[in-house]
């Protein structure tokens, strides 16, 4: 069911839990992130699902630039480290946990999580790997193959945004879409990409999208009632 209400910015549909040795990075980010503190609500105990959202609530502060925060979700990180051998054990107690009490540091030396990670060098891997043809100056093969689609214009195509997608119909002069896309995400009239919260914190539901005047605007349901997912270690509409 969740894999129903992915939106189209997630590289990857949800597996099931079963196949959690085999989650790509990506995968694991996306659990701690968006779907883990839904799935994990009824299913953990109330200590348990608050140790992992201490962790959940810290890396997603630390994604953002909201620096006014960043020391309550060091202490978030540094509570989680240090009830984990209790809810887990301490066999498990592993480097990689201890180093999340580091992160803060990090942030004040190099910026946001995002700034510093190597995601987007990971998916990069795979496109440089298919220009390397042979085990010989490899180097000099991915500089090749990037400098001929550079000269061919073939990187990429530019265009301002936002822009519309597919029309739909005409109707009294006007035309309607069915989608937007904006440099980062995309919004549809289609589930699961048809919702958005705006920036005084409604949340919407899309309905139409359409152009009038040359001017792109979106129609929907705005939401009345707005409760927050969890109340601990801090109200989630924040």
């Amino acid at each position: 069911m969740v894999k129903l209400s992915i939106c189209s910015e997630f590289a990857r549909k949800p597996r099931p839990l079963d196949d959690i040795d085999r989650w790509k990075a990506t995968e694991l980010r996306q659990f701690l992130l968006y779907t883990g503190p839904v799935i994990l609500k009824n299913i953990l105990t109330k200590s348990k699902y608050d140790h992992f959202m201490s962790l959940s609530v810290a890396i997603r502060i630390f994604l953002s630039e909201m620096e006014k925060l960043y020391e309550y979700a060091n202490s978030l990180l540094v509570y989680f480290v240090e009830k984990y051998d209790a809810f887990y054990g301490r066999e498990n107690l592993s480097y990689n946990v201890h180093n999340l009490i580091h992160l803060y540091g990090d942030i004040n030396n190099f910026g946001t999580l995002d700034g510093i990670s190597a995601f987007k060098f990971e998916n990069f891997m795979y496109k440089l790997k298919k220009k390397v043809k042979t085990s010989a100056k490899p180097l000099v093969q991915a500089y090749k193959r990037i400098s001929e689609e550079l000269s061919q214009n073939l990187i990429g195509e530019h265009r301002s945004y936002p822009y519309v997608g597919k029309m739909l119909r005409i109707f009294e002069s006007i035309s309607y879409y069915d989608s937007i896309h904006f440099r980062n995400f995309m919004l549809s009239v289609k589930s699961p990409v048809n919702f958005c919260i705006l920036e005084n914190k409604d949340i919407l539901e899309i309905v139409s999208i359409y152009k009038k005047n040359d001017e792109i605007l979106l129609s929907g349901n705005l939401y009345s009632k707005k409760v927050s997912l969890f109340a601990s270690p801090c109200e989630s509409i924040l």
